[in-house]
């Protein structure tokens, strides 16, 4: 990918019918590192080809994932459809799977998310919830605008999270940067919603100029 982007990207294909599957039991510890994994792949992963060549070692950095994680992760996305592996040695291959009726593909702030994943939660339902509402933003971001106005019916139909786990994971994003929240109300009906900023793609024209779109709409990729 040239140095002077400064986002990379991932097939938005799978997201509405796969992401609500990751879910949290005893399942969250596997289904968070196969997310965490996912994103990884797709920082590194060649634009065209959507595949990446990396070791454990860089793979364990780049997620924040220990090697048994790893492991648990990869089986995960590898069983969900949205990761191919082909191993060599030392060396493992993993593509971003595509689909016949592909649907484009959502960016991802590259240098911010580098700096960030490795240091978001490892455990528990709160981090995995965390990642799955993050990849729903990115996916139903408007063209070329990084404000996401959406509800949090729309939300909770997007990732499956039970609607009192939505501000904790929320909560793990402000935190880290990847996001900012503010509170707004749709023109046409009056109907509060959250606006949700992504943060990293330092875009002045999306900072200067955000499309504010309704909220009680369904948001489709």
């Amino acid at each position: 990918m040239p140095a002077t982007l400064n986002w990379a990207s991932f097939p938005r294909w799978w997201v509405r019918d796969r992401l609500p599957g990751f879910t949290a039991g005893v399942s969250a510890g596997k289904n968070m590192a196969a997310l965490k994994i996912y994103l990884a792949v797709a920082l590194t992963a060649d634009y065209r080809t959507r595949r990446a060549e990396v070791s454990w070692s860089e793979l364990s950095e780049l997620s924040g994932l220990s090697r048994p994680m790893l492991k648990r992760g990869i089986d995960s996305a590898q069983q969900s459809g949205i990761l191919e592996v082909t191993s060599n040695g030392y060396r493992h291959s993993y593509c971003l799977t595509s689909a016949a009726d592909q649907l484009g593909f959502a960016k991802l702030p590259k240098n911010r998310l580098r700096l960030v994943l490795p240091k978001l939660p490892g455990r528990g339902y709160i981090a995995l919830d965390a990642l799955k509402i993050y990849i729903a933003l990115l996916t139903v971001r408007p063209r070329d605008r990084f404000v996401v106005p959406i509800t949090h019916k729309n939300l909770i139909n997007w990732t499956a999270i039970q609607p009192t786990r939505i501000r904790p994971a929320i909560d793990v994003l402000t935190n880290h940067r990847l996001i900012h929240v503010t509170k707004a109300e749709a023109v046409d009906v009056g109907h509060p919603h959250n606006e949700y900023n992504l943060l990293g793609f330092n875009s002045t024209t999306a900072a200067a100029n955000p499309l504010h779109i309704a909220a009680t709409e369904e948001i489709t990729p």
